[in-house]
């Protein structure tokens, strides 16, 4: 996943989806626009309710958050996705520690 705190919420690539497909069956495909820099384009996606897993042994829970299910032949087709602000705020505090690259956090 790539850190992101610029990103508002967090999101998961096709690379994702590919990994885990049990993760994304059954949930309803639509269609979300994206933003940045480079203008607004509108993709399809899914959104899981909620989005576990654990960070240096801590329990991190996001909630609603979007599976893009892209073309695998895209620019970026191993991107499993970013984790953004929604992320960072889960925390009461978080450590960003650039010179020995780590992420750790208090809940």
């Amino acid at each position: 996943l790539h850190f992101d705190t610029g990103n508002v919420k967090s999101d998961l690539g096709p690379a994702f989806a590919r990994r885990f497909p049990e993760a994304v069956a059954g949930l309803d495909a639509h269609a979300t626009q994206r933003g940045g820099f480079g203008g607004v384009v509108e993709q399809r996606s899914v959104t899981l309710p909620t989005f576990e897993f654990t960070l240096s042994e801590l329990p991190v829970r996001l909630i609603h958050t979007e599976v893009l299910l892209g073309d695998p032949t895209s620019a970026m087709p191993d991107v499993s996705g970013s984790l953004g602000a929604d992320f960072v705020l889960y925390f009461k505090r978080l450590t960003i520690d650039y010179r020995n690259m780590f992420v750790s956090g208090d809940l």
